[in-house]
């Protein structure tokens, strides 16, 4: 399997706060302009494997990635049920996080959720990201089966 890359907006908000803001003898061009920036400043690049590994020894290997084009560092979280699995530190744009050590976690569908995080490292930026993912054995996805030859 390839990787889950989408381009998201991370603040579905900012538009009706744009309009609001907007001020008489603006041009319509001066508005959709004003538009375009917020949604420039606020899209977010977002990229995690769609079938997760996990491995015998509770390895998962996740390939979560903070684009390089991205504005904001982000982290994940990785649910199962209503359970938190994983929650990494932030990562800037660039960098990327290969595999995690877990416990808990099962084969099976999981949600991976992204949230961009603000320059002081604490606080979200815009609302986050969920990508619905479905956890594999290793061993599902090493290739062919082994066979036993005479």
């Amino acid at each position: 399997g390839g990787v889950l890359t989408a381009s998201l907006l991370g603040n579905r908000g900012f538009a009706g706060a744009i309009l609001g803001r907007a001020q008489e003898g603006k041009t319509r061009e001066q508005i959709q302009a004003e538009l375009n920036q917020e949604v420039e400043d606020n899209m977010m690049t977002v990229s995690v494997l769609p079938s997760p590994r996990l491995s015998s020894s509770g390895v998962l290997t996740v390939g979560f990635e903070n684009d390089r084009s991205n504005k904001f560092n982000q982290r994940f979280t990785l649910t199962q049920g209503d359970e938190v699995i994983y929650e990494s530190q932030a990562i800037e744009p660039g960098e990327r996080i290969d595999a995690v050590r877990v416990d808990d976690v099962r084969e099976g569908e999981a949600v991976i959720e992204i949230q961009a995080v603000e320059p002081d490292g604490e606080s979200d930026h815009g609302s986050p990201t969920a990508v619905q993912v479905s956890v594999v054995s290793e061993t599902e996805t090493s290739g062919a089966a082994e066979t036993s030859g005479t």
